[in-house]
């Protein structure tokens, strides 16, 4: 007679479907303690883990908790997301959003503005912060994310420029990326500002025409990427400011543009002089980007170039 497994699951070599619920040992009293939790402990964000080696059927058993009756009922909407190791960030987001509108039987809206002002207690010890969708204006809650170290703005087409917010207010940010963030035609970044940020990354802000950096701001950045910005015409002066910038980034920008920093001769070489690392991207299709350095450009152009 054989011994039945230690774990109590019966499961086939490679079946990575789910299990049946008769197939799982002494998931009752387990799931009774889950379900308990989720409807009666504390009202505020609650992150429950469950733990195990593979093939104890771990996500079997949160899957029958999830389409339990109770737990549907209490909650005003829910979603089942599935999260690989190489998961991409926005596209997580837009899933989670397009089941909570399925849930509720609402239509997915394209292009609604986020209303995230009636936030009262964001998490005081929150870290890293990602908002995807139309913002009609920065949420008031952020400027109290003392410990935040990266935020991320994607696609929000803010009307203003909210750097003196975020740079005075978020005295431990990190990292910023800012992606179709902002429609309009001018950053600027004050020399109080953002005096921990190593990383800035300003990307497709299509209407952009100038980037003002005061002496004094960003001082500890390490990696800065811009574009694409067609509209920005001139290398933001202030870059010359950034001494300890190691890498800098130009995402499609006009071949005079990036023709304006060739040593020795382009105009604009004096702002990026000190920089080690000097890149230029252009798009080939989709994500495939063909990439060139400073020095290499300077190699295929030639020397009357001035």
């Amino acid at each position: 007679m054989r011994s039945p497994p230690r774990s109590g699951i019966s499961r086939k070599a490679g079946d990575f479907s789910f299990l049946d619920e008769t197939e799982i040992v002494g998931i009752e009293p387990l799931r009774n303690e889950l379900i308990s939790r989720l409807l009666e402990g504390n009202p505020k964000r609650t992150v429950i883990s469950v733990v195990g080696m593979g093939g104890l059927g771990k996500t079997t058993f949160a899957k029958k908790v999830y389409d339990n009756q109770r737990v549907v009922g209490h909650f005003d909407c829910h979603a089942w997301v599935t999260v690989s190791q190489s998961f991409k960030m926005e596209e997580l987001l837009r899933n989670m959003a397009k089941k909570f509108y399925q849930g509720r039987k609402e239509a997915v809206p394209e292009d609604e503005i986020l209303d995230l002002q009636h936030v009262l207690d964001p998490p005081p010890c929150l870290s890293r912060l990602e908002l995807y969708g139309r913002l009609d204006k920065l949420p008031d809650w952020i400027s109290k994310l003392k410990s935040l170290v990266k935020l991320g703005l994607w696609k929000s087409r803010l009307s203003h420029d909210p750097m003196e917010v975020l740079g005075a207010q978020l005295p431990n940010l990190l990292e910023l990326e800012l992606l179709q963030t902002h429609a309009v035609e001018q950053l600027c970044f004050e020399a109080i500002g953002f005096q921990k940020l190593k990383v800035l990354r300003i990307c497709d802000l299509i209407e952009l025409k100038k980037v003002k950096i005061e002496n004094g701001a960003l001082p500890q950045v390490e990696e800065l990427e811009i574009g694409p910005s067609p509209q920005l015409e001139e290398v933001p002066h202030g870059i010359y400011y950034l001494r300890k910038l190691k890498t800098l980034a130009f995402r499609d920008m006009q071949e005079e543009f990036e023709l304006s920093m060739l040593p020795y001769r382009g105009r604009n070489y004096d702002i990026v002089e000190h920089i080690p690392n000097v890149f230029f991207y252009q798009r080939l299709s989709g994500q495939h980007y063909a990439v060139q350095s400073l020095r290499q450009l300077a190699e295929t152009i030639p020397r009357v170039y001035c």
